[in-house]
C-alpha cells in the first residue's frame, strides 16, 4: 500500500486554525507561532516540541531538524 499525502487545506481552514490561539499572553503566542511553524514548514509535531533552541540559527534562517533515526536535516525558514 502507497501512503498518500495529506490534501491542501482550504484557506478558510487554515486561516481559522492559526486564528484560534489567544493574542493575549505568552501562551497564546507561543501557540500561534506553533502552528505557523508547523505550516509554513510541514514539520511533524513530534519535530517541533523536541527542536532544541541551539538547532535554530536565525541569522542563516535554517532549522536544524532531528528527524526519523536520529537523522538531522537543515530545513529552511523564513
Amino acid at each position: 500500500m502507497v501512503g498518500r499525502c495529506p490534501s491542501r487545506s482550504p484557506r478558510k481552514e487554515v486561516e481559522s486554525l492559526l486564528g484560534a490561539p489567544s493574542r493575549r499572553g505568552s501562551l497564546g503566542h507561543r501557540d500561534r507561532t506553533m502552528l505557523e511553524v508547523l505550516y509554513a514548514t510541514g514539520l511533524r509535531v513530534s519535530e517541533l516540541v523536541n527542536l532544541k533552541s541551539s538547532q535554530v540559527n536565525l541569522n542563516q534562517g535554517v532549522l536544524r531538524i532531528l528527524g526519523k533515526g536520529g537523522r538531522e536535516r537543515p530545513h529552511p525558514i523564513g
